[in-house]
């Protein structure tokens, strides 16, 4: 019995020789394109998955899946006492992405701006009497990461639940912002380092990787999309980086099935 996901990553093959003799195509992967299309063939799809809201869902599995991934009832239940909507996205139209000397990207004004919403997050959510501080918190994934990188643009700007446009607002950058970003995190309160760790930062880029840690509490977990796979957070941030007018890393479907089905509020 072979168990996987031909739809999510494939093995990392860093040998040159290795991908021009086809290595980076896995033996599941072979066998599950040789029998797809066989109607009795020897493949069963686990259609139900218990992780994602079912509007996080949605996306995956009509894109990904054919529309064949389901969400168990058992979901909704345990999702009652997260007050936010599943889905936001914010559009960083005015921020501008740089490179550091191994040419990995970073944008540092999106990362301010991930602190500063990781800083309202964790108030909310840590403050006396709301309930999600006194869930049971994610099983906390120690794996290394692996880390990738995309070289491409990338840019996303739509949802189907919230969509922000950073641009929009005249003082997104201005003094009074620059300190509200700068006012710590608090990382001693117990229900505060509670709520940290069921909180993940994914981003394509190991330049961003850094820079965000450098800028938030250690307890969040900050990850490439390649060093995700597999893991799972209550709360999941996607920090694109890119602000070009290309798709970039969306055009590698894998790594975009990744990255969106980590989250599970």
């Amino acid at each position: 019995m072979l168990v996987g996901d031909p739809l999510q990553l494939p093995p990392c093959v860093l040998s040159d020789a290795g991908k021009i003799h086809g290595l980076s195509r896995s033996l599941y992967a072979r066998l599950h394109s040789n029998f797809e299309e066989h109607p009795n063939g020897p493949i069963t799809m686990l259609d139900t998955q218990y992780r994602m809201h079912p509007d996080i869902c949605q996306f995956p599995s009509e894109h990904f899946y054919t529309h064949r991934l389901l969400t168990d009832v058992s979901v909704a239940k345990r999702m009652r006492h997260f007050p936010f909507k599943p889905l936001y996205v914010y559009n960083m139209t005015q921020s501008v992405q740089s490179s550091d000397d191994a040419s990995s990207s970073f944008n540092e004004s999106e990362a301010k701006y991930i602190r500063a919403f990781c800083e309202s997050l964790i108030s909310h959510l840590a403050a006396p009497g709301n309930p999600v501080s006194s869930d049971s918190e994610d099983n906390d994934d120690s794996d290394d990461d692996e880390d990738s990188e995309d070289d491409d643009d990338s840019t996303t700007t739509s949802s189907s639940n919230s969509t922000h446009n950073v641009a929009d607002d005249e003082d997104a950058y201005d003094e009074n912002t620059e300190r509200k970003y700068l006012r710590p995190i608090p990382i001693s309160d117990p229900r505060s380092i509670a709520i940290q760790k069921r909180i993940a930062i994914i981003t394509p880029y190991k330049a961003q990787v850094r820079l965000l840690r450098s800028y938030l509490p250690p307890y969040i977990e900050i990850m490439t999309v390649d060093g995700s796979q597999g893991k799972e957070k209550d709360i999941v941030i996607v920090s694109c980086v890119r602000s070009g007018g290309t798709i970039g890393f969306l055009e590698d479907t894998h790594r975009v099935n990744v990255m969106l089905t980590r989250p599970k509020n």
